[in-house]
């Protein structure tokens, strides 16, 4: 699976920098549990019109019909995993992490929302908090950064 980053330079934001990066976390493991291989998983930050986004899309077979309106409710997951073999269901998660990254957001003041992608070939998972103006940014520890992943040269 290859992962994409949008920017491609570091974005400052407010907030717990161990939280966010737990919601962030969990967004992505989801992602790349359920993006088939060879597929892409899009990760884009911006700070914009006083909030923070971040939006995670896969590639994968998105969110059914019955689980969309209840994603972020604890120990909510697929029926499918339920019919899983053993070592399927080992890597199947407890149906926690959603309810987790809502509840990061939601302390930050923002929120979580899940979708199907428009052309029903993945999920997308917005994260979005308020972003006061920078020259409100109190100090360096109050901030979360997104760095572009390291370039490795091709062997």
């Amino acid at each position: 699976v290859r992962i994409v980053l949008d920017p491609t330079a570091p974005l400052m934001a407010p907030g717990d920098p161990a939280r966010i990066r737990q919601a962030v976390d969990n967004v992505l493991s989801n992602a790349m549990r359920y993006a088939p291989p060879g597929s892409c998983i899009r990760i884009s930050a911006e700070v914009a019109e006083g909030r923070t986004r971040v939006e995670v899309t896969d590639e994968g077979p998105g969110f059914s019909a019955e689980l969309l309106p209840v994603a972020f409710e604890r120990f909510r997951r697929e029926d499918k995993v339920r019919t899983r073999s053993a070592a399927e269901a080992s890597h199947a998660g407890s149906g926690l992490g959603l309810a987790i990254v809502r509840t990061v957001l939601r302390s930050h003041g923002g929120d979580a929302q899940v979708f199907n992608r428009v052309d029903q070939t993945g999920a997308r998972v917005l994260l979005s908090w308020p972003a006061p103006p920078s020259s409100q940014l109190a100090t360096p520890s109050e901030l979360v950064t997104v760095e572009p992943p390291a370039r490795n040269p091709r062997r």
